[in-house]
């Protein structure tokens, strides 16, 4: 999830795929994908915050996860998409990074891994009061569900933000990745919705 428009290092368009197998040792970047899709880029605007984001991770990041079925997930936490960061131009605030990771975290109990298999490394966020806020509030999130929580001991974010208040220019944005994805070998469908249908 990353600023692109007129963003260094311009790269990450949604259709920018990665691939599964290589041509002579080459990878083609865009819409060239040899089977499946090797890495999901969602683009935005300047100016997203915690409904964007959360919409996303709830929409792509979760059900990626729940497909795929990781055994350890190691998160490069930036945090200069927080309001009020130098670099970034982002909206988000510490409880919308606080979200995110208790959706990643609730993918990872749901394939059979709690939170003991997910590990931040810090990375990026250039204001020091966001960068602060940022990390304490995913570490409360960490030690609260720690020790392999089930997946109904985390609590659907829309409790606190409800994804499809995401503006229309984002929703756009989730419905190309999904259709782009779809054809390049990913379901992408939700597993199960918390409380109910989930594995415990």
């Amino acid at each position: 999830i990353h600023q692109y428009e007129d963003f260094y290092p311009m790269t990450g368009a949604y259709n920018e795929c990665g691939c599964s197998t290589h041509d002579e040792g080459v990878c083609p970047g865009r819409e060239h994908c040899s089977g499946r899709s090797t890495a999901i880029n969602i683009p935005l605007t300047k100016g997203a915050g915690d409904a964007e984001y959360i919409a996303i991770t709830e929409e792509i990041v979760s059900p990626a996860l729940e497909e795929f079925r990781p055994d350890f997930l190691i998160i490069a936490a930036g945090f200069d998409a927080a309001k009020g960061d130098s670099a970034g131009e982002m909206n988000v605030s510490s409880n919308g990074f606080a979200s995110m990771l208790r959706v990643v975290m609730r993918s990872m109990a749901i394939v059979g891994h709690g939170a003991t298999r997910v590990v931040l490394a810090v990375e990026g966020g250039y204001d020091k009061v966001s960068l602060a806020s940022g990390v304490e509030s995913c570490l409360q999130v960490l030690l609260q569900n720690g020790g392999g929580a089930s997946a109904s001991g985390f609590e659907s974010t829309r409790r606190h933000v409800e994804p499809k208040s995401a503006s229309k220019a984002v929703r756009k944005v989730i419905s190309k990745v999904l259709k782009f994805h779809r054809g390049h070998g990913w379901n992408l469908e939700r597993q199960c919705e918390p409380p109910l249908g989930c594995p415990t």
